[in-house]
């Protein structure tokens, strides 16, 4: 074999041995509260847009409490600066679901707290829905600002997938695919549930209630729109 082929084989072997490669784009870590629902469907995201993974980090191995959600989050940022390759963007992802009552209360404006007041600025980001992730589904199909509540056995967070089974039967918290199988019911969905989030948003502000609201599109957005540095 020749001097260049044996070379530029010994080029393919050392590149497929180091993997994927970082792209010219954000490096990014998402930290969820659940263990299926979110990380499915931000991976699902990822693989329909064609980001790469590893740009791009999702974990929900930290428990379903705010602050560990937060907590993990740090953890895993101070890791990869002491690496000397930090995220430039964590976005933590929580619901506030059960947290009305005065002792998650506490712990869910905790979590907040935490996020707003984490330095490097501009690096950490709330993406919380109230009550909870599915809320962020429900505005693909409809705009809705009523409050919901717990009612019987059924949690707050119970009674929102209730409202969203109305327009989407499928769906369950374990789905493998949500954001394609949104994509491919309801095409302009996407587009629909970022505009009504943001007024819903806004709403939420003006009354001081957050029930119901989320901040779930603004990391949508924002990994849409990754690759072109918006």
């Amino acid at each position: 074999m020749a001097a260049k082929d044996l070379k530029a084989k010994r080029q393919a072997g050392q590149t497929a041995r180091r993997g994927p490669s970082r792209q010219p784009y954000d490096k990014v870590l998402i930290v969820c509260e659940g263990e299926k629902t979110e990380p499915n469907y931000f991976h699902n995201l990822l693989k329909w847009h064609d980001i790469s993974s590893v740009n791009v980090r999702v974990s929900g191995d930290c428990g379903s409490a705010p602050t560990s959600v937060v907590e993990y989050g740090f953890e895993l940022y101070e890791a990869e600066q002491k690496n000397g390759e930090p995220f430039d963007r964590v976005y933590f992802v929580f619901d506030r679901d059960s947290y009305h009552l005065p002792a998650q209360n506490m712990a869910y404006q905790k979590a907040l707290t935490q996020i707003c007041s984490a330095q490097p600025a501009n690096v950490f980001f709330v993406a919380n829905s109230v009550p909870c992730f599915e809320y962020w589904l429900l505005l693909h199909f409809c705009e809705s600002t009523k409050q919901f509540a717990e009612q019987g056995k059924n949690s707050v967070g119970d009674m929102v997938e209730r409202e969203l089974q109305k327009y989407w039967p499928e769906y369950k918290k374990t789905l493998a695919q949500p954001y394609s199988d949104l994509k491919k019911l309801v095409p302009n969905g996407e587009e629909a549930a970022l505009k009504r989030a943001e007024r819903t948003l806004i709403a939420a502000a003006k009354i001081g209630d957050e029930n119901p609201s989320t901040k779930a599109h603004l990391l949508v957005e924002y990994l849409i729109n990754i690759k072109n540095g918006n």
